[in-house]
């Protein structure tokens, strides 16, 4: 199995098992790219051998990754004790 793409290779596949990781050194983005796609090659070992394609894409999921932002540096309220709860 060889995982085929651009050169910043998402993705780092088993030669053989076929398992797809995500290469621990790229770090995904979905507002900077929402969509990896994916070409995975498979060939056998024979004396000639048979090559097969499977091409697929895979939805990057989106994570809060932005810190909070406060309009001051601290907050006070107050309730009552028998104040209902939700």
């Amino acid at each position: 199995y060889y995982a085929q793409s651009e050169s910043r290779k998402p993705f780092v596949i088993d030669k053989l098992t076929g398992v797809l990781t995500p290469s621990p050194h790229v770090i995904f983005d979905r507002e900077t790219r929402p969509r990896e796609d994916v070409t995975v090659k498979a060939t056998d070992r024979g004396d000639r051998p048979l090559i097969g394609f499977c091409q697929f894409s895979i939805e990057v999921v989106d994570v809060n990754d932005n810190a909070p932002q406060f309009d001051r540096a601290s907050y006070e309220t107050s309730m009552s004790r028998s104040e209902a709860i939700g």
